[in-house]
């Protein structure tokens, strides 16, 4: 019974320091254009696909009759361009596997813009052969710039024996 508790017990401090070596904690220094991060530890390989994020929110008076707002259509960034103040805009990321392998698809918002942004998928796993779209919207209420970056974390197993325990 005690041999069984230490057991239990070296898998949850294995665990938890685990969980740590993958938390990214946030930061002030985003990227400048898309970029992928990759590292492995024991049972799992991770890819972050970094997005740059930016939002002007702006305040038109009604009584404007003629006022442009952009659209930004390039890959290499989330920019939701210049939108009116209550105004909303959706851009899209496009995810599949190449290989077949399955992975657990994880997205995160940081900086000024994280409050304002959500999205329709996270946390869900991406099977073989899948591909999915993941619509970010933006909600704008106060007038400013917002920026940030957007991440996309792919978690692999690196094991078969964790694949079928976990799906993935």
């Amino acid at each position: 019974m005690e041999d069984q508790f230490k057991v239990v017990v070296f898998f949850l401090i294995v665990g938890i320091i685990l969980a740590a070596l993958t938390a990214r904690p946030e930061t002030q220094y985003f990227v400048d254009e898309r970029s992928v991060d990759s590292y492995s530890n024991m049972l799992f390989t991770y890819s972050t696909i970094r997005y740059p994020t930016q939002v002007e929110v702006v305040d038109i008076p009604r009584d404007t009759l003629n006022f442009t707002l952009g659209v930004n259509v390039d890959t290499d960034m989330l920019d939701f361009s210049a939108i009116m103040m209550g105004g909303s805009v959706k851009r899209q990321i496009n995810l599949s596997t190449r290989d077949g392998k399955p992975s657990k698809i994880m997205v995160k918002a940081y900086g000024s813009i994280a409050p304002f942004l959500s999205f329709d998928k996270n946390n869900f796993l991406l099977h073989g052969q899948d591909h999915v779209f993941i619509t970010l919207d933006t909600q704008a209420y106060p007038t400013g710039n917002y920026s940030g970056e957007v991440d996309v974390i792919v978690q692999r197993s690196n094991s078969g024996i964790m694949q079928n325990i976990l799906g993935y």
